[in-house]
């Protein structure tokens, strides 16, 4: 069985990254980022979601000791090569569905 030695913060509020530590019986804490999560011109979307990523660890880092791990993610929608982005709605849903 895994002794986990180090502390971990995961930061994402995600309900599905929660579970996935949970179902290993890891120990975490949460600490959210307050990223706004924006496109650059002509980012393609792999640059796009490793740039979130990392810049959501490095939002929290301050709020961490040295000894712990943090574990940062970001999931995106590309259809084609676009990103499609969060919905804002439910007819906004419909829409990128339909695609």
């Amino acid at each position: 069985m895994y002794k986990q030695t180090r502390s971990i913060v995961l930061a994402s509020s995600s309900p599905r990254r929660k579970a996935f530590l949970e179902r290993y019986r890891l120990e975490f804490k949460v600490i959210t980022s307050s990223l706004e999560e924006k496109i650059k011109e002509g980012e393609l979307p792999v640059e796009y979601a490793s740039r979130t990523a990392r810049e959501k660890a490095e939002s929290v880092v301050s709020k961490c000791s040295k000894e712990e791990i943090i574990i940062s993610a970001d999931t995106i929608v590309v259809f084609g090569n676009k990103i499609l982005g969060k919905p804002r709605s439910s007819s906004d849903s419909f829409a990128m569905l339909k695609q």
